[in-house]
């Protein structure tokens, strides 16, 4: 993913907000990315910024700023760390790190987009989902947990969906082990733990399931983005719920299903 790309996902994050120093972009009449003033304040407070800015993810002062938005989100309870080639970036529930996300500031993207937001946050979000009656494992789902990460959910040895394990890859994708040998770490699917694997409701993959057992229970749907949020419409228009992702509101219409 370019930079680019993460960027515009990072201005959508909750925690985000321009901070004075950092290096915008904005679309030239060519349609490419190009560097503008940086972020400065005026007398009135006000941030002065171009239409649709985004931010250079690659200047050293602007990545400066976002490690900082970062630990301010979640109050300094997160754990960044960089070597040469490697990086990790834990919090109480989550780690990124290279295994599962390039470059560097896409760790941090989606750090601040899981972070807590609006006195819910997106952990909370995903206990509520695997404690949903409707809930189940889909191959293709992302899973996280505390001490690892970027886990995608595969068929078992027999190419079947098993109701009491699935099986996860190695670094070259192939089946080693089930999440019950991870007894270390936490059960599954319903973990007497401190740390359940949880689905990431960040991951794309993983919201186009939930969609689809939303949709197997409860009929066609749509979830997409309003000026107020975002909701799930039933096929005749009916608002079946709102929620401040599309993760959020997607679990509460499942939570609802009869």
């Amino acid at each position: 993913m370019t930079n680019e790309k993460l960027a515009e996902r990072a201005v959508k994050a909750k925690g985000w907000r321009w901070m004075p120093g950092m290096q915008p972009l904005a679309l030239d009449n060519d349609r490419d990315w190009i560097p503008c003033e940086r972020v400065w304040r005026t007398q009135g407070g006000k941030l002065v910024l171009p239409q649709g800015a985004i931010p250079d993810l690659d200047d050293p002062a602007t990545l400066g700023c976002l490690l900082a938005l970062v630990r301010e989100v979640y109050d300094s309870a997160v754990v960044i760390t960089q070597g040469n080639g490697w990086w990790r970036v834990e919090t109480d529930h989550y780690v990124w790190h290279q295994d599962d996300t390039a470059p560097f500031q896409e760790a941090l993207v989606a750090a601040l987009e899981a972070a807590p937001c609006g006195g819910r946050t997106m952990i909370e979000v995903a206990k509520k989902a695997v404690a949903c009656k409707h809930w189940r494992w889909m191959v293709g789902m992302r899973c996280t947990h505390r001490w690892m990460s970027g886990i995608r959910v595969l068929a078992d040895e027999n190419g079947e969906q098993s109701e009491s394990y699935v099986v996860l890859p190695d670094a070259d994708g192939n089946a080693v082990m089930t999440l019950h040998d991870c007894g270390i770490m936490g059960g599954f699917p319903n973990a007497d733990s401190a740390y359940p694997f949880l689905p990431d409701l960040t991951d794309p993959a993983t919201l186009g399931c939930v969609l689809a057992i939303l949709r197997e229970v409860r009929g066609m749907c749509s979830c997409f983005e309003t000026v107020v949020g975002w909701r799930v419409y039933s096929a005749g228009g009916t608002v079946w719920s709102q929620g401040k992702s599309e993760g959020e509101a997607l679990i509460k219409a499942l939570e609802a299903a009869p």
